[in-house]
């Protein structure tokens, strides 16, 4: 009976001291239950009253185990709380010592973290801050009504359209004043309830910046716009930055539709090119050439207008460069001068016209004694040259007067002209047939054979121009007398040959007409002679 007794008096302490450690470790003093039920255990085992060896034993074993499982646990449980300190204490670092303001809140809007920077940012100090609502506390009041339902809409879905958003508002310091920041919101559950972290950043100096930039580029924009000539800074990849009205009313922009940075590239807005102008009806790209050689380009296109038209632009582009000398832009400006080059050509076409009347006869459009001139000197100094033969001719039509005299100097004028395009018919291109005035033609024959070559062009003539001639519907016949001479024959210069050549004329008129005469042959049989 006594063991028995010993036996479930051990066993009840044993229970209660294991209970007592259960009913600390309830009370969160998991430490304390350990040390209680390990004393209680070794304390049975070292009773006096006599006790089962095995009983002892089996003890002793089941609490040497239960004190290594508790040991584990309970180092387990001091290093991650060692962790989370440590983790805690590395968050608190960052964010106390971080330039934007990190504001907690919960799902009421209630402050529970509020860091030095956004003591300094909104001058409210921490325990001014935490427990405050916090959009009552810095939101101006005309954001209020949609945040109000922003926080009902949060709170019963969990949900916000601004969490991970980075958004620009203002904000309300302590002082009254406003101040521009941009907020990044982010949501996380702790002890079962939802809370907001947001990190706000014063972005009043970049605002400032944006200012002053936007300022600069309107006062651009208004230089810009004072220019009459389309004005437009283009970058290196040929999208439009900036344009004037100018260049908005030649390339039919809405100037109220423009806005900077627009990716429209210069060839589709100029030349409606799907690539950069590389030769697509277009002859140089001004852009190109000045990304390529690194300096002011100045080019002439042709473009086309609103009503398909086609003007004529000279277009500059100046090269725009960074600090470390990067093209990153270009300035093109463009001129309408199409009016110049009309009126140049218009310039060229008359300068054409009066060099034509200066070297042309006005009727027949042959060249006149003045080019007939000129280009037997060129003949001569040919021949010299290459050591070959030129015949000069004069060539005068018979009884001309009488045509006038009978049919009027309109039909005169009109043999004249046929006179002209058959002696022009019967020679070559290298030939010249020149109207030397009134009635009397010249012709340079240059390398020929000879006497006997020059004959032939002269008989060719007059054969065409015994046939007869139909003036105004009436029919005439005129016939010719030529005198001809020869380089180097009957002299080495053109006066020599002119006066030799207008001797040989005059001797086949004396003749009876209508023939040539060689100078030194009277028609291939006498001598010509020299007065």
């Amino acid at each position: 009976m006594a063991s028995k007794s010993h036996t479930f008096n051990e066993n009840f302490v044993l229970a209660a001291g294991v209970s007592i450690g259960i009913l600390y470790w309830l009370l969160d003093s998991f430490v304390d239950a350990v040390v209680f039920a390990e004393h209680t255990l070794v304390s049975q085992l070292l009773r006096p009253e006599p006790v089962e060896v095995w009983t002892r034993l089996f003890v002793l074993v089941s609490f040497t185990a239960f004190s290594l499982y508790m040991r584990a646990i309970l180092n387990r449980l001091v290093r991650t709380e060692s962790a989370f300190l440590e983790s805690e204490e590395k968050a608190r670092a960052v964010t106390e010592t971080a330039t934007d303001a990190v504001i907690i809140m919960d799902a009421e809007g209630r402050v529970s973290y509020w860091n030095p920077a956004a003591e300094r940012m909104f001058g409210y100090a921490v325990h001014d801050a935490v427990g405050l609502d916090l959009h009552r506390l810095i939101a101006p009041a005309r954001y209020r009504d949609r945040i109000e339902r922003g926080l009902k809409y949060y709170e019963e879905t969990g949900d916000s359209p601004l969490v991970g958003m980075i958004t620009e508002l203002d904000a309300v310091r302590r002082d009254g004043s406003e101040v521009p920041v941009e907020i990044s919101l982010s949501s996380f559950v702790a002890g079962g309830r939802r809370h907001i972290v947001g990190m706000v950043r014063d972005i009043s100096a970049r605002k400032r910046a944006e200012a002053e930039v936007n300022a600069s580029r309107a006062y651009l924009q208004s230089v810009m716009d004072g220019m009459s000539e389309p004005v437009m800074v283009i970058g290196a990849d040929y999208r439009v930055a900036m344009m004037n009205r100018a260049a908005c009313e030649t390339y039919m922009v809405d100037p109220g539709s423009w806005s900077p940075g627009s990716p429209v590239p210069c060839y589709k807005l100029a030349h409606n090119l799907e690539r950069p102008c590389t030769g697509h009806g277009v002859d140089l790209c001004p852009m190109r050439e000045a990304l390529r050689l690194g300096h002011p380009v100045s080019v002439t296109h042709e473009h086309s207008t609103s009503s398909g038209q086609i003007c004529v632009v000279d277009i500059l582009a100046s090269p725009l460069r960074a600090t470390d000398g990067t093209m990153y832009a270009a300035v093109v400006s463009s001129r309408d001068v199409t009016t110049r080059v009309l009126a140049e050509e218009r310039m060229k076409e008359h300068e054409a016209r009066l060099d034509h009347l200066a070297h042309h006869d006005p009727l027949t459009g042959l060249p006149n004694r003045l080019l007939f001139a000129d280009r037997l000197d060129v003949a001569l100094a040919h021949a010299h040259r290459h050591r070959e033969r030129v015949a000069v001719m004069f060539l005068d039509l018979d009884r001309f007067k009488a045509v006038n005299d009978e049919f009027g100097h309109s039909a005169g004028d009109s043999l004249l002209v046929d006179v002209s395009r058959r002696i022009s018919a019967c020679l070559r291109e290298c030939d010249t047939v020149a109207r030397l005035g009134g009635d009397e033609f010249g012709m340079v024959v240059p390398d020929v054979a000879g006497g006997d070559g020059a004959e032939t062009v002269a008989d060719r003539v007059l054969d065409s121009l015994r046939r007869t001639f139909t003036i105004e519907g009436r029919p005439v016949i005129s016939t010719a007398s030529i005198g001809i001479a020869m380089y180097p024959d009957d002299g080495e210069d053109a006066g020599t040959l002119l006066k030799k050549a207008d001797r040989a004329l005059y001797l086949s008129k004396d003749q009876g007409r209508d023939r040539y005469v060689l100078c030194g042959r009277e028609s291939g049989t006498g001598e010509i002679p020299l007065l």
